[in-house]
């Protein structure tokens, strides 16, 4: 995936006669870089956001148990106990270092990441090398329809993935900006959070837009409200009516009611990760 993402970028640096190995060198030092910069700058308030939330926790179920009257029927406490965001926010450090050990631990090791990186450069290096490897996996017979198949499915799948990096972005940072205009708590990480499940189709929205509306209903009924509205011009008119048409219809022109059945049809055969996927 990689490897797709970033062959368009290369190229548009190879034709402006920049080595084509250098060229996949800086991009994939810049595209990191860029991502170190980020988190370096909201780990710290992100992880104060979270441990004031797993402090005050108990509080806020108190205030949802004033206004609804029906979480003790719910278990909620249960399922989302302080601990749980103790340990979240214990597993978030402001040590730099630690939290990049802890984005490595996920991919599965330092080595594993390394190799990751290493070979999405090589393939990148080599002119056509995504397609060049795959076409070598074809047996001789259908490699010239394989040819074919392999540039649309590298030209979606590339448009796919920097049109899902600006759909997230757009989304969390538009989410962020209006909690923190409503002074709603946790304005950064309910941002985040919207940015990340808006990679779930249809659920993810679902989910961070309900978090966000139960945190504002311990203020008040009325900004809760406003959440709402906020949650739904997000998603409707920044997302369905300007992201969707004008970058992820272009980028992969499938139908979304298409993207709605896979989506259904995924959560059923393998839950989350099914939608996900």
């Amino acid at each position: 995936i990689l490897s797709l993402a970033f062959d368009a970028p290369i190229d548009w640096l190879q034709k402006r006669n920049v080595h084509r190995l250098l060229g996949a060198f800086f991009f994939f030092l810049f595209i990191f870089s860029l991502f170190g910069l980020t988190f370096y700058l909201v780990s710290d308030p992100l992880v104060e956001q979270l441990r004031h939330f797993s402090e005050n926790f108990p509080a806020l179920l108190q205030k949802l148990d004033e206004f609804l009257g029906v979480f003790q029927q719910w278990d909620i406490k249960g399922i989302f106990s302080p601990e749980f965001f103790l340990n979240l926010s214990a597993n978030l450090t402001n040590n730099s270092a630690k939290i990049f050990g802890s984005i490595v631990q996920i991919l599965g090791g330092l080595l594993s990441a390394l190799f990751i990186v290493v070979i999405s450069i090589y393939l990148n290096a080599r002119e056509r090398g995504v397609k060049k490897f795959l076409i070598n996996l074809v047996p001789v017979e259908h490699r010239v329809y394989a040819i074919t198949l392999i540039e649309q499915i590298q030209k979606k799948m590339s448009n796919w993935v920097w049109g899902l990096v600006i759909s997230c972005v757009s989304m969390g940072l538009a989410v962020y900006l209006g909690l923190l205009f409503l002074k709603i708590p946790y304005a950064l990480a309910l941002g985040v959070m919207a940015g990340l499940l808006n990679m779930l189709p249809y659920i993810g929205p679902v989910v961070s837009t309900a978090l966000a509306f139960l945190i504002a209903l311990t203020q008040s009924p009325v900004m809760a409200f406003w959440v709402l509205v906020l949650y739904a011009a997000a998603n409707l008119i920044l997302e369905d009516a300007l992201i969707k048409p004008l970058v992820m219809k272009k980028a992969v022109d499938i139908d979304p009611l298409l993207i709605m059945f896979a989506a259904l049809a995924g959560g059923k055969i393998a839950g989350l990760i099914g939608v996900a996927l």
